[in-house]
């Protein structure tokens, strides 16, 4: 467990499941509820294959914590079905390392490099990777 808690520390060290619960504390109570009803939430939630459900707006009209409802209901639809898995990643225009693309491809590694049967272990090919990447003296990039 060490070996893979290390491992996934060198991929990422953003803690995106901190920023989440930040969020979520910041969200009133049986607010945002409403998004979960639209035509257009239902219909993505519904598809065979919902790639990508897309909030748009100013800053400061509400869409980090409409979406942190959003990844509420979806943890809870894929731990009841043990379906596929997904990542999170919020973004902030206030902190440089949260607005570089490739920390947020690097978070994302780090979260699906986990199996979903066996949260101790780790997909082979990241392994594999890390291993090659230890040896050349690089980074996941």
């Amino acid at each position: 467990m060490d070996r893979s808690l290390e491992l996934l520390g060198r991929i990422s060290s953003i803690p995106y499941n901190v920023h989440h619960a930040a969020i979520q504390r910041n969200r009133t109570e049986n607010t945002c509820n409403w998004i979960l009803e639209t035509d257009q939430f239902r219909s993505w939630e519904k598809s065979s294959s919902p790639d990508l459900l897309y909030l748009w707006g100013p800053p400061g009209t509400g869409k980090t914590l409409l979406i942190s409802k959003v990844i509420d209901r979806l943890k809870e639809t894929l731990e009841n079905q043990n379906h596929e898995e997904f990542a999170i990643f919020y973004c902030n225009r206030r902190e440089e390392i949260r607005r570089q693309p490739l920390c947020v491809l690097q978070s994302i590694l780090r979260q699906l490099a986990s199996t979903s049967s066996n949260s101790d272990a780790i997909q082979k090919s990241v392994i594999e990777a890390d291993i090659n990447n230890r040896r050349d003296g690089e980074q996941f990039d």
